[in-house]
């Protein structure tokens, strides 16, 4: 069983689906190019398949198209 620092449990339900037993899980995510990643947790969580509060994107490189994704997306960035 996967557990976040908290110890909030995580339980998977069908491949690849993450669902949490608490409300969303808070996260920070760092990026320095497309922000390919990023994009699949902005996606997935949209449509439910993650529970995830995207709440700040980093990016040490203020041209990192990461930074457009997240705004794209309504999520605070800091460069």
């Amino acid at each position: 069983m996967l557990r976040n620092r908290r110890s909030k449990e995580l339980q998977r339900h069908g491949p690849g689906t993450l669902h949490l037993m608490d409300p969303a899980l808070k996260v920070t995510v760092l990026v320095s190019g497309s922000g390919s990643n990023l994009q699949s947790f902005i996606d997935r969580s949209a449509c439910g398949d993650i529970d995830l509060d995207l709440g700040v994107v980093f990016s040490n490189k203020p041209d990192a198209y990461g930074l457009t994704r997240a705004h794209a997306a309504g999520i605070p960035t800091e460069c």
